[in-house]
């Protein structure tokens, strides 16, 4: 008989441990690096060549890997020999310590307590928003959905397999409808941290609070995708009651790389909503049984969750991204104070283009809180009128920002509600042009003419941790063109 020890195994692992401990907060000021901006040439010209001659304004859609994440991530996989993690093998114990070392990165990120809230790795989190509405479907014989209006098209589809469904703009008004009547069956409240098209920040602690003060059957999903960019929100110092049951995000629109994303949910909740799983795969069961419908479904949320082998060597580059990102900037409140800068900056510079009669050229959407971390992230939201104020479409702005190889987002941002609230669209409007044309994201068709002639999205800007007061510059210049002119 052959007695194989772990400890033994573990000992003898060539991989090196990145130790999150020795990392400074993510959320929290660091006196050392607060004041990168200074080094910011320095780092663009060292971590990002590819910038030589681009200007990148779509963080919101993803940030920048700095070259540094690259050659960590090599220097991790070259140097580390990773096996299955299913087995005690000393490769396989890579592998584990790996999986476990890229969950702490998502809890240091959120500033989550690993005791209360498991971390499930996913494709994206609209693919997170799937698994808690599976979760919802699989255990529940019917359930309530309700969504904010400012959310992102992911947070809307859950709605197909809910028993009723609510869109609320107002979050006081769902606490008024269910005041009525006390809810019998599950509700999944869900809503946005900020606003992926217009950068409107929501205050997520008192929205949680005053959701659960309707019944203990409510259950919450925060959509960190948008905040998480610049300012991920911190899941610690708060009350039980506060901290969302479910926060999904998209970790590479944090660090720029690897392509993955994270289900972050509170255990409590998580073992209750997924109790009803039908789905299982390798490495979610202990046993299974042939002829008979038995199988012991493993205990932990991610083992019952994360089916089949993880991305070992992509969560491998997680961690390295995540060590090389910190080394640049310090902390996340460092990336913060300095989109909150350069969003101000832009704002300020954009409002100042008036044409000669005095007509101004753009139109900003949302809450003009620019600059405010607490109320606005790193996101503008406008569009271009000529002289005599009538719309001049988004499809031209791209172009003119492709031709100065000006990165940015044109049309709807997969946010419908913020065509609704900001440009007037109705749901008739929507159903009306859908059987006309067929409109994408991005394309030309991009004015409206119905009373009146109006944009039928917007142009969207976002900064991130490496925009530059150049990219500005920039950006100025080029709207600068549409300056004093009336279209045909």
């Amino acid at each position: 008989m052959v007695t194989v020890s772990l400890g033994k195994a573990l000992s003898v692992i060539p991989y090196p441990k990145v130790h999150l401990d020795k990392f400074p907060p993510t959320l929290k000021p660091d006196d050392a690096n607060k004041t990168y901006q200074p080094n910011l040439d320095r780092i663009r010209r060292s971590q990002y060549p590819y910038l030589k001659d681009l200007t990148y304004l779509d963080h919101a859609g993803t940030t920048l890997y700095p070259v540094s994440s690259l050659q960590q991530t090599v220097r991790l996989l070259s140097g580390s020999c990773m096996g299955n993690p299913h087995s005690i093998s000393q490769c396989s114990q890579v592998s584990t310590h790996i999986v476990q070392e890229a969950r702490d990165v998502v809890y240091s990120l959120l500033d989550a307590d690993a005791d209360e809230y498991d971390v499930i790795f996913v494709a994206n989190a609209s693919q997170g928003v799937k698994l808690v509405v599976e979760g919802f479907r699989d255990t529940f014989e019917d359930f309530d959905y309700v969504y904010s209006i400012d959310s992102h098209t992911s947070l809307i589809g859950p709605r197909t397999v809910a028993k009723h469904f609510k869109c609320f703009k107002d979050p006081y008004s769902v606490v008024e409808e269910y005041s009525l009547e006390t809810p019998q069956r599950p509700v999944l409240v869900s809503w946005t941290g900020q606003s992926n098209f217009t950068g409107e920040r929501f205050p997520n602690s008192q929205y949680n609070l005053l959701f659960k003060s309707i019944s203990d059957k409510v259950y919450t999903l925060l959509d960190a995708a948008s905040l998480s960019t610049s300012k991920p929100p911190s899941l610690r110092n708060l009350t039980s009651l506060a901290k969302p049951d479910f926060v999904v995000l998209s970790l590479y629109k944090i660090l720029g790389y690897p392509d993955i994303g994270a289900l972050v949910c509170k255990k409590s909740a998580g073992n209750y909503v997924f109790s009803g799983k039908k789905y299982f795969s390798g490495g979610t069961v202990e046993q299974v049984a042939l002829y008979t419908d038995y199988a012991k479904r493993n205990l932990e949320l991610h083992s019952i969750l994360e089916e089949g082998t993880l991305p070992i060597h992509t969560l491998a580059a997680l961690i390295s991204s995540y060590k090389a990102f910190l080394s640049l900037y310090g902390s996340f409140f460092n990336i913060s104070d300095h989109v909150n800068h350069i969003t101000a900056e832009a704002y300020a510079q954009m409002k100042n283009l008036v044409h000669d009669n005095g007509v101004s050229l753009v139109r900003f959407y949302g809450s003009e809180t620019y600059g405010d971390a607490n109320l606005h992230g790193p996101i503008i939201a406008f569009n271009l009128f000529d002289s005599s104020g009538e719309p001049i479409g988004y499809s031209k702005v791209e172009k003119a920002a492709f031709k100065n190889n000006v990165c940015l987002r044109v049309g709807a941002m997969c946010n419908y509600g913020g065509l609704a609230q900001h440009l007037g669209t109705k749901d008739a409007q929507f159903f009306k042009e859908a059987q006309v044309c067929n409109f994408l994201c991005g394309d030309e068709n991009d004015i409206v003419d119905h009373d009146k002639k109006s944009h039928r999205g917007v142009v969207r800007i976002s900064f991130g941790a490496m925009t530059s007061e150049k990219d500005i510059q920039i950006l100025i210049k080029m709207l600068s063109e549409f300056l004093s002119i009336t279209l045909p």
